[in-house]
């Protein structure tokens, strides 16, 4: 999920914590700029480690986020800049 006040990675695997899932807060306020994408594709990566022939991304962003922060999140979600991650990201509402 793309939050005002940051992402949130739900799901059901063992590096997200059960129920709450993984929260990575902005700095401050959260411009495009200032949410913690780098920390999202290590999440991410970490969970394509361990489902390396998972290629789908849910993301869902609130009707308060700025269009080019979807768009950074969706790049990060793609790849980690060697190895390809999520290429298939699907964008569902919903959040807020």
């Amino acid at each position: 999920m793309i939050r005002p006040d940051g992402l949130r990675l739900v799901g059901n695997h063992p590096s997200l914590p059960p129920g709450e899932g993984l929260e990575l807060s902005c700095a401050g306020a959260c411009a495009p700029d200032s949410y913690d994408y780098a920390g999202l594709t290590t999440a991410l990566s970490n969970i394509k480690a361990e489902h390396p022939a998972e290629q789908n991304l849910i993301l869902v962003p609130s009707s308060r986020v700025a269009y080019d922060a979807i768009i950074r999140a969706m790049d990060a979600a793609r790849s980690d800049g060697s190895t390809e991650l999520f290429p298939y990201v699907v964008i569902a509402g919903g959040a807020e």
